[in-house]
């Protein structure tokens, strides 16, 4: 219910960190599928460039390299 009520006032930073938190969790979890799906709608979120830091972090996190995209920050 909430990332539908974020999605509605349009928050994106909310959304962003929604869904960043998601992946925090699923990488303490070890839930490796779980986790790519949360990157991916995080991803998804943060594909106009605002907070596309996060979806490195989130790799980072879950032990996995970033790949190899322009909007990387990672290093």
């Amino acid at each position: 219910m909430l990332p539908t009520e974020i999605s509605v006032v349009g928050l994106t930073a909310v959304k962003a960190i929604l869904k960043l938190a998601f992946c925090f969790h699923y990488a303490v979890l070890d839930a490796r599928d779980a986790l790519e799906a949360a990157m991916s709608q995080l991803s998804n979120v943060t594909r106009n460039g605002d907070y596309s830091y996060y979806a490195d972090i989130a790799h980072f996190m879950g032990g996995l390299q970033p790949p190899p995209e322009p909007g990387s920050r990672a290093q």
